[in-house]
């Protein structure tokens, strides 16, 4: 099966101020077998930075592909200034599009929720915006049968401060608690 994992800094396991790597699609491919994981990962990448991305990569064919695992939103969510709402549906129907790329052809899709920064206030304007395109994900990933990696709730599960690298940035314990939970979903097709 070959898989495509797609998506900001997160995907690219980005830590260490970006002087390393540690991308969960490595424990996805040590963990599952007979797979050929590509990462298209952009560090500051919106989503339409990461949809623009996939087109310039992979011409917008997704057709070598079996599955692909995707995770954005984190540097839209950042940028909310002042109507989370509105930021939040944006964020979503850019999403929609990135999912569409894969659900117009067939492809197997893994969505994955957006996790908290590490300074997580739940009045906090970033907060509000990234549960309502959290809500969103969860949403469309019902209403389409597709398998949802609940990397948040995960996050706010456990002891999260073994997971950061920086406020945003996973350290490679929280990129390999990312790839279990994608490995989980993965498992399912």
């Amino acid at each position: 099966m070959k898989i495509l994992c797609v998506g900001d800094s997160l995907t690219q396991g980005w830590y260490k101020g970006g002087f390393a790597q540690a991308p969960y699609s490595e424990y996805v491919e040590q963990n599952m077998n007979k797979v050929d994981v590509v990462t298209l990962g952009y560090p500051g990448a919106n989503t339409t930075r990461v949809l623009m991305n996939m087109m310039e990569v992979l011409g917008g064919d997704v057709s070598d592909y079996d599955a692909a695992v995707v995770l954005s939103g984190t540097n839209d969510i950042s940028q909310c200034e002042d109507d989370p709402s509105s930021t939040a549906n944006k964020v979503l129907t850019r999403l929609q599009k990135i999912y569409s790329t894969f659900l117009d052809k067939n492809k197997k899709l893994v969505v994955v929720t957006v996790p908290p920064f590490a300074d997580h206030d739940p009045e906090y304007i970033l907060t509000k915006c990234r549960n309502i395109v959290n809500d969103g994900i969860r949403s469309f990933a019902s209403e389409n049968n597709l398998l949802l990696a609940e990397f948040h709730d995960a996050i706010l599960s456990e002891d999260s401060n073994t997971f950061y690298d920086d406020n945003v940035h996973m350290s490679p314990v929280g990129y390999e608690l990312l790839g279990k939970l994608v490995v989980e979903q993965l498992k399912k097709l």
